[in-house]
């Protein structure tokens, strides 16, 4: 596979400093002009891309885990598919948390170049010495922006509201994978109980969101002929559940 590199050419007579990404296709794209109606790569090619094709792109930033041990390390980089306008600037946010490059700055030329978030000590009062999530951002030269949040190893996860429905014995619970700092979890009971949840609700509507997270292999939720939502996990002897409860947790000090 081509590696992607940086060129970078100065065109001295327009005063302006093109940056050339190498992708994937071997096309050399440039990101001078952000609102042109055609982007022509430079080399090797001669592409013609739709009106304002730039703006479907943004950054995308991929982190080699989403938590991080106290004085622990995790590398971060951007994978734009050479689609987003490098170099991109990095920052982060929480108490204690630095990020660099090889370089020793906060700035990384292209695509797949990796940049490393140091954790602090859990050292004091966290919260306050130290904070359990870390922001990370990243830029691109058309202000463009992606974020992650990075989870400090040493918190938990602790209640923080109820999305729809009260606490209720649904006889099937489901936790959510990690969303950032949040995850979600969800109670169904038979929809020959009550309550059935309907499906313009906001216990729908979210579940719906996030269903991808809840890494389940054998499952379906769909709205049938009434409106309610039905959630069926591929065991026959269970039959078809409606949601019983949906809480969500935040990613806490301990």
């Amino acid at each position: 596979m081509l590696k992607q590199k940086i060129i970078k050419v100065y065109f001295f007579t327009a005063m302006i400093a093109s940056h050339l990404c190498i992708n994937s296709f071997g096309l050399a794209e440039d990101c001078t002009d952000k609102d042109g109606v055609t982007q022509t790569p430079t080399a090797p090619g001669n592409t013609e891309y739709p009106e304002d094709w730039r703006n479907q792109y943004r950054p995308t930033i991929y982190a080699s885990d989403d938590e991080i041990a106290p004085e622990g390390t995790i590398t971060l980089y951007v994978d734009s598919g050479c689609l987003a306008c490098p170099p991109y600037s990095w920052s982060v946010s929480g108490e204690g948390y630095t990020i660099q490059d090889n370089d020793g700055d906060q700035e990384t030329d292209n695509d797949l170049e990796t940049i490393t978030l140091t954790a602090p000590a859990s050292v004091g009062v966290c919260g306050t010495d130290y904070d359990i999530v870390a922001t990370v951002t990243v830029e691109d030269q058309w202000e463009e922006t992606d974020s992650v949040k990075i989870k400090n190893t040493d918190g938990q996860w602790v209640y923080e509201s109820t999305i729809c429905q009260p606490e209720a014995n649904g006889n099937r619970t489901y936790w959510s994978g990690a969303i950032g700092n949040y995850r979600y979890k969800v109670k169904f009971k038979s929809i020959s109980g009550t309550p059935k949840t309907e499906c313009d609700e906001a216990c729908a509507l979210e579940l719906f969101a996030i269903n991808d997270y809840f890494l389940l292999e054998d499952y379906e939720w769909w709205c049938d002929g009434n409106n309610y939502l039905r959630f069926y996990d591929g065991e026959v002897n269970h039959g078809v559940y409606g949601i019983e409860h949906l809480q969500r947790e935040i990613w806490s000090c301990p």
